[in-house]
């Protein structure tokens, strides 16, 4: 029994693994726990290559995704050189159709001037629109187009390539509230979207300026034009956009017998100013 116990505790003992080392002097150096400390080196190479590893694939990640962005940044650069190149060549057409297009705007208002019936003795051509439907409860005054060059009833000169009809006017007197509405659209197919503000002056006569009514309420110059244009509704076409106001008004709509449109662009140039003639019924 006693032999066994030795043998047993002689073959623990010969796993236990020490190095020795000899200096110079002849004296022994003892390090022991050789085992584990080979372990811990392996463990230490081991997590040396895993961090590699992960360190090569992001890096490789970050390479492709680079590359992919470059990519992206010379096909927009590209695409950018291109739409310069249209641009150009739209403007290029666009100045070379100036010439066509003043002349056609220039017959347009040569024929949209009537002649004067004071003068010729003949009955005033102009057609006369009938307005919006009535309301309920509302009273509507329709309106004429008044397209003289002469005096205060004008068109702008210069071609917008826009146009103002339909033109309504009702009025609530159960709430004391008056309405107007009226089209702008587009008549030039060379304009493919038009921007600006619109802004609508309402006159029961041209000397009574202190019952004009503005929509919006916006102040006007001597001359009875805008003066903060930049107030006006603003709006936005392709083809058209019915444009409404609404405003309260002491006066009911049959006390207004005209009515003038002023359509301005982003940067606050006149692109049309058209008169209505409100007819009383």
């Amino acid at each position: 029994m006693a032999s066994r116990e030795k043998s047993s505790r002689t073959r623990r003992q010969s796993r236990h693994w020490s190095l020795l080392l000899i200096n110079g002097h002849g004296e022994t150096i003892t390090i022991g726990h050789i085992k584990g400390l080979i372990i811990t080196l392996v463990a230490a190479a081991f997590l040396m290559l895993v961090v590699a590893s992960v360190l090569f694939y992001s890096n490789r990640r970050f390479v492709i995704e680079n590359d992919g962005l470059q990519n992206s940044l010379t096909e927009m650069k590209s695409r950018l050189i291109s739409l310069r190149n249209d641009r150009d060549l739209c403007m290029a057409r666009l100045v070379a159709a100036e010439p066509g297009i003043e002349r056609l705007s220039k017959d347009k208002r040569e024929k949209l001037v009537p002649s004067d019936p004071l003068k010729t003795g003949k009955d005033d051509p102009r057609p006369k629109e009938a307005g919006a439907a009535e309301e309920a409860g509302g009273e509507v005054v329709p309106a004429t187009e008044n397209m003289t060059l002469e005096k205060d009833l004008s068109v702008v000169a210069e071609p917008s390539g826009l146009d103002v009809e339909n033109f309504t006017l009702t009025y609530e007197s159960s709430i004391q509230t008056i309405k107007a509405g009226y089209r702008i659209k587009i008549t030039d197919h060379l304009f493919e979207r038009i921007s600006g503000r619109t802004i609508a002056v309402l006159k029961p006569g041209k000397t009574e300026h202190f019952k004009w009514l503005t929509l919006p309420k916006i102040e006007l110059d001597q001359e009875g034009e805008p003066v903060d244009w930049q107030k006006g509704q603003l709006f936005s076409i392709s083809n058209f956009r019915d444009i409404a106001f609404e405003a309260g008004s002491q006066y009911p709509a049959k006390e207004f017998t005209l009515a003038t449109v002023f359509v301005f662009s982003e940067t606050g140039d006149l692109l049309l100013k058209k008169d209505f003639s409100l007819n009383r019924e």
